[in-house]
């Protein structure tokens, strides 16, 4: 019946006189969603009318779900979420943070941030105790999904392991001089022997060609890829932990499309008819 009306709602979508009118389509709690809102959604991401109210309605709800919960982030949260990221982008949290105020994108990025770590929050009191992964499961799924864990067996590399992000982004512009506090050495690497995580982006880079940046405890390296050969099978053990994080992302994504389906069917989303 909604998908009716949502269907009523959009025929024509706007149009008249070549302008676009306004007109609220749906309600989700007391914030209402416009035709104008749609239409923008739309063409901003090139998605048909339907795709974008149903995207403003998953916006709108989880907002609404979070105001109703009263769900905050701590600065301690936060400044260490911003650690995080930055530390994956292969620099100091104060860097990071003097970089976004040079292009004027601190405030913006750190409300874009807490919206995104209230949404976490959320959704975590959704899923809450409500996973379960037997042994029995994660060993099946490795017996029947060979094929995703089978990686190069051996690769030639030249490591390139330094203190700072910024001595490494030096020696990658040139190889061939690089700064001195730049340790160089060539290894053979066995995917078998390295943390899953490498493995992959070793997978991922081809020969020629550097991999990203990967922090390390005391410092950071980069893998200039010369030669890969071989395929292995990695042992259970090794991708065990690996096929849990999907299977548990897995069951969590079907909890929360269960339970956002029916607050859509709710009192708390209101489609609005043509001709209401």
């Amino acid at each position: 019946m909604k998908k009716k009306v949502i269907a009523l709602s959009l025929v024509g979508l706007l149009l008249y006189g070549g302008e676009i009118v306004d007109k609220i389509v749906a309600v989700v709690g007391d914030q209402p969603i416009t035709l104008y809102q749609i239409e923008k959604l739309s063409q901003e991401r090139n998605i048909p009318p339907n795709t974008a109210l149903n995207l403003l309605i998953d916006k709108n709800l989880i907002d609404y779900l979070v105001k109703e919960k009263g769900i905050s982030i701590d600065p301690l949260t936060l400044d260490r979420a911003i650690r995080d990221i930055a530390r994956r982008n292969g620099m100091e949290q104060y860097q990071f943070e003097e970089l976004l105020k040079q292009r004027g994108e601190y405030n913006q990025f750190i409300q874009k941030l807490t919206t995104n770590l209230k949404k976490e929050e959320l959704f975590k009191s959704i899923v809450n105790g409500r996973i379960v992964i037997t042994p029995e499961e994660v060993k099946n799924y490795y017996k029947t999904h060979q094929r995703e864990f089978q990686f190069w067996s051996r690769a030639q590399v030249t490591r390139y392991s330094a203190p700072s992000p910024q001595l490494l982004k030096m020696a990658i512009q040139n190889p061939l001089a690089p700064p001195p506090q730049v340790k160089i050495t060539s290894e053979t690497l066995h995917s078998a022997n390295l943390p899953i995580p490498v493995a992959y982006i070793i997978q991922q880079t081809p020969p020629g060609h550097f991999t990203p940046l990967i922090p390390e405890k005391w410092g950071y390296s980069v893998y200039y890829i010369k030669s890969k050969e071989g395929i292995e099978t990695l042992p259970f053990q090794q991708v065990e932990r690996l096929i849990k994080a999907k299977l548990y992302r897995e069951k969590r994504n079907a909890i929360l499309q269960s339970y956002f389906d029916k607050m859509k069917n709710s009192s708390i989303v209101h489609l609005v008819g043509k001709g209401e």
